[in-house]
């Protein structure tokens, strides 16, 4: 075969390949094939959590406490008891649950022992007067003398004063108060629990306040509170 018909059969052969595979590997008409990359979700953030601003706190109050009596609930109880009792139950028993929580904000003594010491009182009040013994009448002029407010106080060195002023108001002050208190006695009322005439000034019963009377003078008196309730000119 000559040099023309070699020609011939190689380009026979090449439009035949051309013909069979018209795309030439990893391209398609002529441009690279790329494969698809997958899709990478986009990354959300997470939600971040509302932190609530805490409320503030309370600034811790700077007032000075109550002063505190260190009498045991019990020893008070009994001391309510004791009261009642000593007396005769003469008063109401919330007139002497009264007076001693009233002296617990004042006194530093047990208010047993106070109780206690405060019968002696009552007695001496007693034998100076005559009159009935009143043991919660000495608790309440103490009550009475004391300042509302302030520092505890050994209140058991009070009560040398609470004596004398009850064994006037009860008639036994002067010679003079005597003889008026028994000469009018039949026309003042109420009398004292030893049969006398009240003056103004004088410390009144539980059971008469808010009450009117009249003095040994004949003037009319009102059992009123005036550091503590006493008899005052109506």
């Amino acid at each position: 075969m000559g040099c023309g018909g070699l020609f011939g059969l190689f380009l026979v052969i090449g439009i035949i390949g051309a013909i069979v595979d018209p795309h030439p590997q990893g391209s398609t008409n002529g441009t690279s094939t790329s494969h698809p990359k997958p899709a990478v979700a986009a990354s959300r953030s997470a939600p971040q959590p509302t932190i609530s601003s805490a409320s503030p706190q309370p600034a811790p109050s700077s007032a000075s406490p109550a002063p505190v009596n260190g009498t045991s609930a019990d020893d008070t109880a009994k001391a309510v008891q004791y009261l009642n009792e000593v007396d005769n139950g003469k008063h109401p028993r919330t007139d002497d649950q009264a007076v001693v929580d009233a002296l617990l904000h004042k006194c530093n003594d047990n208010m047993l022992v106070l109780a206690f010491t405060a019968t002696n009182t009552g007695l001496d009040v007693v034998g100076a007067t005559g009159a009935d013994q009143d043991i919660y009448a000495v608790m309440h002029q103490l009550d009475a003398d004391l300042p509302a407010t302030g520092s505890l106080v050994q209140c058991d060195t009070h009560l040398d004063t609470v004596k004398a002023e009850l064994i006037k108001a009860n008639g036994g002050g002067s010679s003079s108060t005597t003889a008026t208190s028994s000469s009018e006695g039949g026309s003042c009322y109420p009398h004292t629990n030893g049969g006398k005439c009240y003056s103004p000034g004088e410390y009144c019963r539980a059971s008469d306040h808010g009450t009117n009377g009249i003095d040994g003078a004949g003037d009319p008196i009102t059992c009123q509170e005036n550091n503590g309730w006493r008899w005052e000119r109506a």
